[in-house]
């Protein structure tokens, strides 16, 4: 596996801070890029004005794999208010490419990403990144409803 293709998303992970899950609301993104399998391009000023959610999985991972289909669940439900989620696989096939779990996630999967080396610690690896680019939340471990309602939700209110 190669945790320097996941670590790069944590492009998000600011600048400044030592690890990712001591990150405050504080920190402000300003440098991160997903290229997407068809080739169009995330970035952090393209997305200013989303509430951003990245999602670092694996296929192995059993969380993970318990966590996608409620995170697709709430991308369809919250997209419209303006919440983007970035898949990240952490698997990695013979192309180079991440693998995907499933053409019925709706929310799109990253294919290279670009930004600062941070390593990961665990999977699933989350961040969420408010409307204003400041990292909101930065922790291991997979979101449950009553989570992304509590982190997540009141992000999508603030305009």
């Amino acid at each position: 596996m190669s945790w320097r293709v996941m670590a790069a998303a944590a492009a998000l992970t600011l600048a400044g801070t030592s690890t990712p899950s001591a990150a405050g609301p504080a920190d402000v993104i300003d440098s991160f890029r997903f290229t997407l399998p068809d080739g169009a391009v995330l970035t952090s000023a393209n997305l200013r004005g989303h509430v951003v959610m990245v999602n670092f999985w694996a296929s192995w991972c059993v969380p993970c794999r318990q966590e996608l289909p409620l995170l697709n669940r709430y991308y369809r439900a919250h997209r419209a208010e303006g919440l983007v989620i970035i898949g990240v696989a952490a698997d990695m096939s013979e192309d180079g490419h991440g693998r995907w779990l499933s053409p019925t996630i709706a929310f799109p999967q990253a294919a290279r990403v670009g930004g600062p080396d941070y390593r990961l610690r665990a999977i699933p690896m989350n961040y969420v990144i408010g409307r204003d680019g400041k990292l909101a939340y930065a922790k291991s471990g997979s979101f449950d409803q009553a989570k992304l309602d509590t982190i997540v939700g009141p992000l999508l209110k603030k305009r």
